[in-house]
């Protein structure tokens, strides 16, 4: 599977990265591998790193309803980290189509960055 991911309990963040083809299964499959986990809150930030991935077959539509069917608290913070355009321009897309939702998205292109302004929140609250 080419998304992995763990969960700090004591830092309440789950930290997701993503390699190689991302395609819709495996961002179904992840979702509900990470949500069935019973160190997992719906309250603990995110921090999806994207700066692996070569190619992503993912539609809008998909990332719409991934969007509007998120179980993350709208006041947990998401980072993604995208360093290439394509990368990038995917989870801008999805931080865009998480605004109605009320869910905090934004998009790095640097991970150190993307790390600070998650933990950021854990350091508050």
């Amino acid at each position: 599977m080419p998304l992995t991911y763990t969960i700090d309990r004591r830092l309440k963040i789950v930290v997701a990265r993503a390699s190689g083809v991302l395609s819709e299964e495996d961002l179904r499959g992840s979702r509900e591998q990470i949500q069935s986990d019973p160190a997992y809150s719906p309250t603990f930030a995110q921090l999806f790193d994207l700066s692996d991935v070569t190619d992503i077959e993912v539609s809008i539509p998909v990332m719409a309803r991934i969007a509007g069917s998120s179980t993350v608290s709208p006041g947990a913070r998401r980072a993604f980290v995208g360093v290439n355009d394509i990368q990038y321009e995917m989870a801008r897309t999805f931080a865009a189509l998480s605004e109605p939702h009320h869910h905090s998205v934004h998009v790095f292109r640097d991970r150190a960055v993307a790390e600070a302004w998650v933990l950021e929140q854990r350091a508050d609250g």
